[in-house]
């Protein structure tokens, strides 16, 4: 997994070259969410200078995609291709959004003191039952974190190569094991451990052209 500050738009924004502009939209505001003021994750994980350099790019990024032109200019420039985004599908067959229904206010299980777990033993698998031992659905989670739920069911099934990149993976690991009463730092080490011995496909076809590239 690519540091942060070596990671191009797209990867900061974890969407394909091809997104539309509704993709971008939405991994702008989760990338805003991640970083912003409100975040107490991202304030307990990283020092003022690197939440201001990451925020930076974040909007550097959505100015960049978000503008059909700087785009174009981008991915010639960066990716080393014209990337052109998708036309917007007709009206007669776009879906329409599904009417939001009111949601009550969700009980507060945060749990009032720190669980001690075998670190060195932990897995994805061990934190699903840890859940569900506590009788916190994984929905609840998603919601309090307003993280999309398939990271968790990515993370509790052991599927690490699946995970975001490192500079999310932390921020979304400390406050799924927050919740659960358990240390943000010591679990959020440990998955990312995990996941750098699991990189993702597209991380793997990189290395291959790498050593490719250098054998050739």
């Amino acid at each position: 997994m690519k540091p942060h500050r070596e990671q191009n738009f797209y990867e900061i924004f974890e969407i394909p070259p091809d997104a539309t502009k509704r993709q971008i939209e939405q991994a702008y505001e989760l990338a805003k969410k991640t970083f912003g003021q409100s975040s107490l994750a991202a304030y307990s994980l990283f020092d003022s200078d690197e939440r201001k350099e990451m925020i930076r790019k974040i909007h550097l990024a959505y100015e960049t995609l978000s503008n059909e032109e700087k785009r174009r200019e981008y991915d010639l420039e960066v990716m080393g291709r014209t990337i052109m985004p998708p036309q917007p599908r007709p009206e007669a067959e776009r879906v329409k959004p599904e009417r939001i229904q009111p949601v009550s206010p969700l009980p507060d299980r945060t749990p009032e003191k720190i669980e001690p777990v075998e670190i060195a033993t932990l897995t994805g698998d061990r934190l699903r039952q840890i859940r569900e031992r506590r009788g916190i659905p994984l929905q609840e989670i998603a919601t309090k974190t307003r993280i999309n739920i398939t990271y968790f069911e990515f993370l509790e099934r052991n599927q690490y190569h699946s995970l975001p990149p490192p500079v999310y993976l932390r921020s979304y690991v400390s406050q799924y094991a927050r919740l659960l009463g358990l240390d943000p730092k010591s679990v959020s080490d440990r998955i990312l451990s995990l996941a750098e011995r699991n990189p993702s496909d597209a991380e793997k076809r990189s290395g291959d052209v790498s050593a490719k590239t250098e054998t050739g």
